[in-house]
């Protein structure tokens, strides 16, 4: 599968970033590109700073302390080139300890399929939160297009 990994270090104090150089001479040739905030943007404006370096067809934002399944960007987007009319696709979320033991699911959904936008923002409003952290969701770079990337003014 054709992946650009961009990693954008956003001031950071430890070691990320001799870390990531030491991953890309460890795999040369990949698409994995490094940029350095020169002032810390905090998170919403570093996510949007990640959007806009992003040249492919589908986005996933991965925290620094996210992990996802090998298989489930293929699978993702599978189902996206599959309709044309979906816009994300959204999985559930498995916590994990500092430790790195499995503390359990968080399931946002009853069942699987398409959902109308509209039913997930009233559920979320009214229930709780069903679109899940930025690494739940996979979706078109053509939905970051028409809107310009996340809010500032809101802090997550």
């Amino acid at each position: 599968m054709n992946i650009e990994l961009i990693i954008v270090d956003d001031s950071s104090k430890d070691k990320s970033i001799e870390i990531v150089k030491q991953l890309i001479k460890s795999y040369p040739g990949k698409r994995i590109k490094l940029y350095e905030n020169e002032k810390n943007l905090g998170m919403v404006g570093n996510w949007n700073k990640c959007l806009s370096l992003c040249t492919g067809k589908y986005i996933r934002l991965i925290c620094a302390d996210d992990r996802i399944d090998s298989s489930l960007i293929e699978k993702e987007v599978t189902i996206l080139e599959s309709d044309e009319t979906l816009v994300a696709t959204s999985t559930d979320s498995i916590f994990v300890d500092s430790n790195g033991k499995n503390k359990g699911p968080y399931k946002r959904y009853k069942k699987s399929g398409a959902v109308f936008g509209e039913e997930i923002v009233r559920a979320s409003f009214a229930h709780r939160d069903l679109y899940g952290p930025p690494l739940a969701i996979l979706f078109r770079k053509s939905v970051y297009d028409k809107t310009g990337g996340f809010d500032e003014r809101f802090n997550f």
